[in-house]
C-alpha cells in the first residue's frame, strides 16, 4: 500500500505518531508531505500577527518558546543519537519504507495535485495534525480514502487547538477521533474514538502527547483493515453535542490560567518519555 501522510513541518506531536506508524508498517510505502505555513493563505509574519491579535502575547510567546526549545532539544538528541527521545525526528531514523519527504505551502494547488497524482499515486491519505484544509479533489485522490486524526471527542471541539480549549473550559475528559475527511472541517464520518481523561496536573503539552499516543491504535487498526480489504464502518459518536472553536482568544487564555493550567514545562520538553 502507498500511504501519503500530510502533516505540519517540525510538529512535535505528529512526529511521535509518524515514527510509530513507519515502524509498524514496514511493508508499505510512505510519502510524507509537510505543510510549511502557520496559517493557510498567510505568510509567516502575517500569521504571527493574526495570532497576536486574537490569542495575545502570552499564548503566542509560549508557543514560540516551545518551538525554539524543541529545535534546540532536537539538535542535542540527534547529536547524542538518543533515538528513543520523543524529539528525535523521523527524518533521521532511516526508515526504508519512507520513500520521500516533500514540503508544500498549498496542498490544494494544481501543481501539487498534479505531482501527487503522477508521482505519489497514494492508495490512502492520512492527515496527522496538518493545518491546511483539504479540498474536494485532494480528498478524492486516493482510492482507499482520506482520514484525519483529531485530538478531541468529535463532534465536540471541532476546529483549532482542541487540547487548549478543553483545558480552558474546565473539561474532565477529552479524546482522540479518527474520521473520514470531508470539505467541512472535522465533520466526516467517525471511524473510531478513544477517551482520554484529563488529569489535574495536565498541561496543554502533556494532554496533547497523551491524545497522540492514544491515536496510534486507531490509525494502526484502520491501516490493517484496509490492507485486509475491509472498508471501516462509521460508528455513532458517544457525544451528540457539536461544538466548534477557532484560534485561542485572549479571554480563553485567561480562563486557561485561572484553571491553574500551564502550556508546557521545561521538564516535560527535556524528558524523553
Amino acid at each position: 500500500m502507498r500511504i501519503c501522510i500530510l502533516t505540519l513541518k517540525n510538529h512535535i506531536y505528529a512526529n511521535l505518531l509518524i515514527k510509530k506508524i513507519l515502524g509498524r508498517f514496514n511493508d508499505d510505502t510512505f510519502v510524507i508531505i509537510e505543510s510549511t505555513v502557520l496559517l493557510s493563505g498567510r505568510g509567516r509574519f502575517g500569521a504571527l500577527w493574526k495570532y497576536f491579535e486574537i490569542s495575545g502575547a502570552r499564548y503566542v510567546s509560549s508557543q514560540i518558546l516551545k518551538s525554539i526549545f524543541g529545535v534546540i532539544i532536537s539538535f542535542f538528541v540527534r547529536l547524542l543519537r538518543a533515538k528513543n527521545h520523543k524529539f528525535y525526528s523521523y527524518k533521521f531514523l532511516n526508515f526504508l519504507n519512507l520513500e520521500k519527504i516533500a514540503m508544500s505551502s498549498n496542498i490544494n494547488s494544481p501543481q501539487f495535485l498534479e505531482w501527487l497524482s503522477r508521482d505519489v499515486r497514494p492508495d490512502l491519505i492520512l492527515s496527522i495534525y496538518c493545518n491546511q484544509i483539504l479540498k474536494e479533489r485532494l480528498i478524492r485522490e486516493p482510492a482507499l480514502g482520506a482520514y484525519n486524526t483529531h485530538p478531541s471527542f468529535l463532534p465536540s471541539y471541532r476546529g483549532v487547538s482542541p487540547t487548549f480549549w478543553v483545558l480552558a473550559r474546565g473539561e474532565e475528559r477529552t479524546g482522540i477521533t479518527l474520521h473520514k475527511i470531508e470539505t467541512k472541517i472535522d465533520s466526516g464520518a467517525i471511524i473510531s474514538q478513544r477517551v482520554v481523561d484529563i488529569l489535574k496536573e495536565d498541561t496543554e503539552y502533556s494532554l496533547y502527547i497523551r491524545c497522540t499516543e492514544a491515536a496510534f491504535d486507531l490509525v494502526a487498526n484502520l491501516i490493517e483493515q484496509l490492507k485486509s480489504n475491509v472498508v471501516p464502518a462509521p460508528i455513532q459518536p458517544r457525544i451528540s453535542q457539536e461544538s466548534y472553536f477557532s484560534l485561542p482568544t485572549k479571554e480563553a487564555v485567561k480562563e486557561f490560567i485561572k484553571h491553574g493550567r500551564k502550556f508546557w514545562t521545561f521538564k516535560e520538553l527535556i524528558s524523553g518519555k
